[in-house]
C-alpha cells in the first residue's frame, strides 16, 4: 500500500467530525514550509460571512487574493489550512476550477490539498471535461492579466495548449505540482479515503493523520485491482501513498493520542520506505506509568511539566466522618489534566509548545523530495 516516491480560500466547516469551525485560510503552514514563520492568512479564496452565512456555509469569492502566488517568483511550499475544504458541496464547480488553474499557472510553487470528502475529490479529477475546464479558467485569468498588464509572460509555454476540440487543455495533467491528500482519523476513514485517494489523479498522494484519535493500518489489500482506465481511454499504472502525516489534537477540547497508534504508523512507513513526518503530540504528551512503592497506590510517572505524579484519583467521601480514599485511575478515566490511556500510558495536558513533536526522543521529519 505504501511506496517511496523519489522526486483559497476562507472557508466552509470541515466535515467527518471534525471540531474545528469558521473561518479559514489558504496559505503556507506556519512550520515546517518554506513560508515558514509567514503565515498567509490573506492568501484565501472565499469567506464566510456572519454567524448567519456560517451556518448556512455563504462563502464569497476573494480571487484577488488567490492570485498572489502568481507573482511569487520564489518557489514555495503552499498547503492549504487545515480547515479549508476545497471539495465541500457548497463550492461551487467554476471556483475549483479557478482554484486549479492558479495552480496550473504557477508551476513554480508545490501545492499540498487535503480533504475530508475524498469520493468528491477523485469524482472531480477523474471527469474527464476536469483538465479542459481548468485549462479555460487558466487562459480567463491570462487574458484577464494580459488586459492589465501587456508585457506580462505568466502562463508562456508552461501549462496550456489550445485546440479546436480542447480549446483549452493542460499539457501536463494531473498537475505536476499539486499534491493530493486525504484525512484519516480513525480507520474507518482510512478504510473509506484511502482507496478513493488511489482511484484519484495526482503527482502525489499523502494520508495526513491530524488529528489522530485511533489506531491505523495502512496495509489493508489495497492494491488489489487498483489499475483503472481514465477519462481518455489510457490504462493507469498502479498507484501508492507517498507520504504520511501524524499529529495530535490542539484546543479546549482535544483529545489524547496514544504514543502506539502513532509508532504503529511510523513503523508501517519504515518497512514500506515511505516519507514520515511527525507533526505535534497536541494538547497532551504521553508518559509512561511504573511500579513505584513510594507513591499511593504503587504506581508513578514522570510528569512532562514536571515532577513525579502517582496516577490516582480520590474517592468522594459517602459519610461527612468518613475518610477520603485514592486508588489508581482505571483506563480512559480522566483528571482535569490527565486522561488514563492504559494500565501503562498516561495523557498529561501539557500544551502543544511544551508537548513538542519528539517520538520516542526523535524528531521525524521526512517529505517527499520537493518539499
Amino acid at each position: 500500500m505504501l511506496s517511496a516516491k523519489a522526486g483559497p480560500m476562507n472557508g466552509g466547516p470541515r466535515g467527518s467530525g471534525g471540531r474545528r469551525r469558521g473561518v479559514c485560510s489558504m496559505g503556507t503552514n506556519t512550520t515546517n514550509f518554506r513560508r515558514e514563520c509567514t503565515p498567509m492568512v490573506e492568501h484565501s479564496d472565499w469567506t464566510l460571512v456572519g454567524q448567519e452565512a456560517r451556518a448556512t456555509r455563504d462563502l464569497r469569492p476573494r480571487f484577488k487574493e488567490l492570485m498572489k502566488p502568481l507573482h511569487w517568483k520564489t518557489p514555495q511550499s503552499i498547503r492549504f489550512d487545515e480547515r479549508v475544504e476545497l471539495f465541500d458541496s457548497s463550492v461551487p464547480p467554476e471556483w475549483r476550477d479557478k482554484v486549479f488553474a492558479v495552480m496550473a499557472l504557477a508551476p513554480q510553487h508545490t501545492f499540498i490539498v487535503s480533504t475530508v470528502f475524498p469520493e468528491r475529490m477523485r469524482a472531480y479529477l477523474s471527469h474527464p471535461n476536469t483538465p479542459v475546464d481548468i485549462g479555460l479558467a487558466a487562459m480567463q485569468i491570462v487574458m484577464d492579466d494580459l488586459a492589465s498588464n501587456p508585457g506580462s509572460t505568466l502562463g508562456k509555454g508552461i501549462t496550456l495548449k489550445a485546440t479546436d476540440i480542447n480549446p483549452g487543455a493542460l499539457t501536463r495533467w494531473p498537475l505536476p505540482n499539486v499534491w493530493l491528500g486525504v484525512a484519516v482519523r480513525r480507520q474507518t476513514d482510512a478504510d473509506v479515503g484511502i482507496p478513493r485517494l488511489l482511484h484519484t489523479p495526482a503527482a502525489v498522494r499523502f494520508v495526513i493523520c491530524e488529528p489522530l484519535l485511533g489506531p491505523v493500518n495502512l496495509d489493508l489489500g489495497w492494491n488489489n485491482d487498483l489499475a483503472r482506465w481514465d477519462g481518455q481511454g489510457r490504462e493507469l499504472p498502479l498507484r501508492r501513498i507517498d507520504w504520511v502525516i501524524v499529529g495530535g489534537e490542539t484546543g479546549r477540547d482535544a483529545r489524547p493520542m496514544h504514543p502506539d497508534w502513532v509508532r504503529s504508523l511510523r513503523d508501517q512507513c519504515a518497512a514500506a520506505d515511505v516519507p514520515f513526518w511527525f507533526t505535534q503530540w497536541g494538547e497532551f504528551i504521553p508518559a509512561h506509568v511504573e511500579d513505584d512503592p513510594e507513591y499511593a497506590g504503587g504506581r508513578a510517572f514522570n510528569d512532562p511539566t514536571g515532577g513525579r505524579a502517582s496516577p490516582c484519583i480520590r474517592i468522594p467521601k459517602k459519610l461527612p466522618r468518613a475518610k477520603e480514599t485514592i486508588r489508581l485511575m482505571e483506563p480512559g478515566e480522566r483528571t482535569k489534566r490527565t486522561v488514563m490511556l492504559d494500565r501503562d500510558t498516561i495523557a498529561v495536558r501539557a500544551g502543544a509548545a511544551k508537548a513538542g513533536r519528539l517520538l520516542d526522543g526523535v524528531e521525524h521529519n521526512g517529505r517527499p523530495e520537493g518539499v
